[in-house]
């Protein structure tokens, strides 16, 4: 078997809660190009079969293609400013906004495509 070509890996790999492991991607064969089986990684490389069955739990979970794409960038965009809400700093009021906006964005926006083309996401603060 192999992966579907629709499966996104990374957010397959995520819904089986192997996030933390090391891997690297064949974007051409969309494929899992490498599953180091060094000692870095707590778990064994998932099958195909459970990359398409954890795709398929993850869009029933979450709906159409593009509204996860949304929710995958504004979760990196999240993961990226992570360091505003660091304990020992306090922050700006514009950082605030920024943050909530982008916690806000599925709810307020509806994208279109997996391209999110019609998404206004957010200025980030200087």
């Amino acid at each position: 078997m192999t992966i579907n070509a629709d499966v996104d890996i990374d957010l397959a790999i995520e819904q089986l809660g192997l996030n933390n492991n090391e891997y690297v991607l064949n974007k051409t064969t969309h494929s899992i190009a490498k599953w180091y089986d060094d000692g870095r990684n707590p778990d064994a490389q998932p099958t195909d079969e459970q990359i398409n069955a954890a795709w398929e739990a993850w869009k029933t979970a979450n709906g159409s293609l593009a509204l996860v794409e949304l929710r995958y960038q504004r979760n990196m965009k999240l993961k990226e400013t992570d360091w505003m809400a660091s304990p020992d700093r306090t922050m700006t009021d514009a950082q605030k906004t920024y943050r909530q906006a982008l916690r806000d964005l599925p709810a307020n926006q509806t994208p279109t495509d997996t391209k999110l083309s019609n998404i206004t996401w957010p200025t980030e603060p200087t």
